[in-house]
Parts: C-alpha cells; sequence; structure tokens
C-alpha cells in the first residue's frame, strides 16, 4: 500500500493527452515531419526485411551495422559495441536514468527543455536540478557551469532544444562533458530532433574521446516514424552494455528496424524535406514577432501566445505550462504546411487580446 500511495503521487510532465475541441487547420504539436513525402513512408513500408516467427536480434545486427555505416565517415573508429537500442528517444532517456541515477542523486538540466525528463529522475527518487535561461532564454554555457550544484550524477541536454528550437554549440557541449567527467557524472544529449541539422554538428562526433557521453537519436522526428519507437544511442561500449542489460532486450519489432533501414537507404530523398523546413521557418522567423532564441534548421519555435489563443485561430500547438521557466502564457509550435496560412493564422492569434 505505502509503494502504491507512492505511485499515486507521481506526476508526470508530458505534452500527452487529448487535444482540444474544435477544427485544426494546423496540427503544430507533436514532433512529427509534416514536410516529408509520405511516399517515401509508404515504400519503406513495402522494402522492410521482416519475419513472422522470431525474435528480432538479426534485424538488430543488421540495423546496428546499418547505423555504423551511416557515420561511419563522420565520426572515425565509430563501431557496433557503441551502439545501443531502446523504445524511441523517449525510452532511452529512461534507460539512461536507470543506468546512471541512484536515490538521492542529482540531474542537472536548463529551464525551459522536453519536461518529461524531469518525470523520469523523479521515477528513480533522484533529484531535477535546473539552470534558468530567462531572461533572455538563450543557452550559455559560462552560466550554465556555473550554476553547477553538488551530488550531479546526470547532467541532460536537449539538442536541438524543445521547446525553442535552438541548439548548442559542440564546443560548449564539450566543456559541460569535461566538466562532468572531473565529478563522475554522465551527460546524456538528446537529440529527438538532431537529423535536421548537419551531421557534423551532432555530439556523436564527440563520443570516441570521452567516456561519459551517450547521445540518443530517434526515428519519430524528421524520419517520419513515431509509431515504430525506434530509438538509437551512441556511446562508450561500457556503458552501452549497460543499456543492452537494463533496458528492454526488444525495445521495437524486427518490422519497424527493416522500415527505418529502407528509409536510410533513402536518406537523401528524405534529407529533401529539409529545403522546405528551412525555408519555412525562415519565413516564420522573419514575419512573427517575439519567437524566442532559436535555430533557422530546427522546425520547433517557442511563441508568447497561450495554446488556447492558437487553438481558436485552428492551430493545434503544445502549451508550455509544463516548461519550467515560461509557463502557459507560451506555446510551442511545429512547423507545418501550408507556411504562408499559417503565419497568417498565427499573426492573428498574436493580435487576438
Amino acid at each position: 500500500m505505502k509503494l502504491r500511495e507512492v505511485w499515486e503521487q507521481y506526476q508526470v510532465t508530458d505534452y500527452l493527452g487529448p487535444p482540444p475541441a474544435g477544427e485544426v487547420r494546423f496540427d503544430c504539436a507533436l514532433g512529427t515531419n509534416a514536410f516529408l513525402d509520405p511516399r517515401l513512408v509508404t515504400d519503406a513500408l513495402a522494402a522492410a526485411e521482416w519475419t513472422i516467427n522470431a525474435y528480432a536480434f538479426a534485424a538488430y545486427d543488421r540495423l546496428r551495422e546499418r547505423l555504423v555505416d551511416v557515420w561511419r565517415g563522420t565520426v572515425p573508429g565509430l563501431a557496433p559495441d557503441m551502439v545501443g537500442f531502446g523504445a524511441g528517444t523517449f525510452g532511452l532517456m529512461r534507460d539512461t536514468c536507470t543506468v546512471t541515477l541512484d536515490k538521492g542523486d542529482v540531474a542537472l538540466g536548463y529551464a525551459p527543455q522536453f519536461p518529461r525528463i524531469e518525470s523520469e529522475v523523479t521515477r528513480r527518487q533522484a533529484v531535477y536540478e535546473t539552470v534558468s535561461l530567462a531572461p533572455s532564454y538563450r543557452f550559455e554555457v559560462d552560466s550554465f557551469l556555473e550554476g553547477w550544484v553538488e551530488g550531479v550524477a546526470l547532467v541532460y541536454l536537449d539538442n536541438p532544444n524543445n521547446p525553442t528550437g535552438q541548439v548548442i554549440g559542440l564546443d560548449d557541449i564539450e566543456r559541460i562533458v569535461q566538466r562532468a567527467g572531473r565529478s563522475g557524472a554522465v551527460v546524456l544529449v538528446d537529440e529527438a530532433f538532431g537529423d535536421y541539422l548537419g551531421p557534423e554538428a551532432s555530439a556523436f562526433t564527440l563520443v570516441p574521446r570521452h567516456d561519459n557521453l551517450v547521445v540518443i537519436r530517434s526515428a519519430s522526428k524528421y524520419w517520419g516514424l513515431p509509431n515504430h519507437r525506434v530509438g538509437y544511442v551512441v556511446g562508450p561500449p561500457d556503458l552501452i552494455a549497460l543499456y543492452a542489460k537494463l533496458g528492454d532486450p526488444f525495445p521495437f519489432t524486427d518490422f519497424s528496424a527493416g522500415v527505418f533501414g529502407a528509409l536510410l537507404d533513402r536518406a537523401g530523398e528524405v534529407a529533401e524535406s529539409l529545403t522546405a523546413v528551412r525555408a519555412a521557418k525562415r519565413a516564420v522567423m522573419a514575419a512573427v514577432p517575439g519567437i524566442l532564441p532559436t535555430h533557422a534548421d530546427t522546425p520547433l519555435l517557442t511563441l508568447p501566445v497561450r495554446a488556447a489563443a492558437l487553438a481558436a485561430h485552428g492551430i493545434l500547438a503544445e502549451s508550455c505550462a509544463i516548461n519550467r521557466g515560461l509557463g502557459e502564457a507560451y506555446s510551442r509550435l511545429r512547423l507545418a504546411p501550408p507556411v504562408d496560412a499559417l503565419i497568417a493564422a498565427v499573426s492573428d492569434a498574436l493580435r487576438t487580446p
């Protein structure tokens, strides 16, 4: 009974929940790639290699080798034992907390960032601390390092940031990894939206020279496979072995592994969506006032407007009520076409009292 009371009091901080009632003209809520040609996914579904009655061991091995091949040019020294799998970046975030946190440990992040990390930290009976980005809302590495607290076992950096879409440079990430290493902490870089940037911007490139850095990515966002729950982690072999030991041994099916592999084979065509995303982001940044610091290549942005006001103009967005440092006066949008009409609707919402 006592344990049940603990879980009854447990609070979950995430965006999941029923959408508001009313017409939706623009779905700018959860993190899918609205500019991806759906025919590419349809073709990948047909091309996927899978079996009816077998566990996914062989499929994971094939996908692991494929990912090593994709990244080897950018990350020299990348080997199969540096790659692990999980149920999307969400599942890998949970696995990372399992691997790194004991009761009473501290996980350090910044605010605002992806709110579910707080739930996963407290689920381990650890403490989630943040360094506020207010009032500028721009990430400054010196301020982050000055906000370091005692007892840090895990540092969480979402990059690109969710909800603002801003990006932390690799030099800054490396400074944080070095600081964490001096106190025995692990750094988790969540690159759920990292595919919208070039591979050279990924913290994967830092992994071979650090033993306390893990980086997670997802097939759910840019690759358009949210229902398939394919996530992968790159890190030092000893930490990757712990993911395999403590995480779900079968986080996604061999079919899902095959679908992602088929999309990787057509990466050049998938990348055509980047042109549309980047054009859309630049158009919105030029036309809409009040956007918090962001990066011109990412599909996310945060605005000082309530989600209900956006919904009244047919825009489904995520309220920042659960984001530390923001609150319900702000909303996160993930861009969706048609962009000119979206800009007009957002502008109308901002003008509405």
